[in-house]
């Protein structure tokens, strides 16, 4: 996960945008880029641990690839709240380390584990809403198109389309 929302980072050849998560089995081999000095997130972790804390927080496992990728898209406000438990932990990593740390880092990292797999339980439904703005933009165009074919041999005004459509003039 890349935290620059300006531009996307390049992962195996993809780009990943600051609220997308790569999803890559064991062993795959990761060529990650982003713009110089952009941060970004790379967890590392057992599946059957992931997998044991998915069910046990969300009821659910978590569809991990078995080899190559899987992408999620997550919603930006998700995103946002992962990457300030990501950017803490760098934060609590960067301080001297001593016994006493070690309660708080378990704390952040389980943070972690919980935002991701919210963000992960909200991607399905983003995903579905938008799917559903897409095919509401498809059978706009297509009403457009069917009134346009109408009207090619006389005159044609935008105000008949904005009242067909219920699209406003911008």
């Amino acid at each position: 996960m890349t935290s620059s929302s300006r531009e996307t980072a390049w992962v195996n050849g993809h780009d990943v945008s600051s609220d997308q998560i790569h999803f890559y089995a064991e062993g795959t081999a990761i060529d990650y880029r982003t713009m110089p000095s952009a941060p970004w997130y790379s967890l590392q972790m057992r599946r059957e641990f992931f997998q044991s804390l998915a069910i046990s927080l969300s009821g659910q496992e978590v569809e991990i690839p078995l080899r190559d990728c899987i992408n999620r898209t997550i919603p930006r406000e998700k995103a946002a709240e992962l990457k300030t438990e990501l950017d803490a932990i760098i934060v609590l990593s960067q301080q001297d380390f001593s016994p006493n740390l070690s309660v708080p880092a378990q704390l952040v990292e389980f943070r972690i584990l919980e935002k991701l797999l919210a963000a992960l339980s909200e991607a399905s439904l983003y995903k579905v809403r938008k799917e559903k703005r897409v095919l509401r933009q498809r059978y706009l165009v297509d009403r457009i198109e069917t009134l346009l074919d109408a009207q090619q041999t006389g005159p044609f005004r935008i105000s008949h389309l904005m009242d067909k459509t219920g699209l406003q003039e911008r």
